[in-house]
């Protein structure tokens, strides 16, 4: 009998429906138990929905719905190819392709196994952007979790905010 690798689910539970409805508690469980995607897996467009994160929890309840409104808004999408991407912004004639990334394979900043690493710490980004690490799981084919972390200057990362990337839709 062979142990679960970190590319497949530890637990069947049923994915929810509403991922916009979780607490990062409840997201960074399911977070914990989904498998990585191959490092090529993810090609072309992939629209998002910012959920929630630390930065979202320590904000009035009132105003976390306006904050992941107006970051919708400006972030539309992330855009894939072979060992990288790129995020896609608002504008009013086409999306700005800006703030690419390079993807691999890695252990998670935070524990908890292996994830598709989106690693901002490039030469053209500017200075706070290259401090960013996303980290994506698979929800189902197609459809990722994912999580945004600053690197501390000390080490170690904290969380910043959790996202969903589903191709073919708007958002999780």
């Amino acid at each position: 009998m062979s142990t679960p690798s970190r590319s497949q689910p530890t637990a069947a539970a049923p994915l929810p429906t509403k991922l916009r409805s979780l607490s990062a508690p409840a997201l960074d469980e399911l977070f914990d138990r989904l498998p990585a995607p191959g490092a090529d897996e993810l090609r072309g467009d992939y629209p998002g929905s910012v959920l929630t994160g630390a930065g979202f929890e320590a904000l009035a309840p009132w105003l976390r719905p306006l904050l992941r409104a107006f970051a919708a808004w400006l972030w539309r999408a992330k855009s894939f190819a072979p060992g990288q991407g790129i995020n896609l912004w608002w504008s009013p004639l086409r999306p700005l392709r800006r703030l690419p990334y390079r993807c691999y394979l890695q252990a998670s900043a935070l524990g908890g196994g292996e994830v598709l690493v989106l690693d901002y710490d490039l030469a053209g980004n500017p200075a706070p952007a290259r401090r960013v690490r996303g980290e994506l799981r698979r929800l189902a084919p197609d459809h990722y979790l994912g999580r945004m972390l600053l690197r501390r200057r000390g080490g170690g990362a904290r969380l910043v905010t959790y996202f969903s990337l589903r191709r073919g839709q708007a958002g999780g």
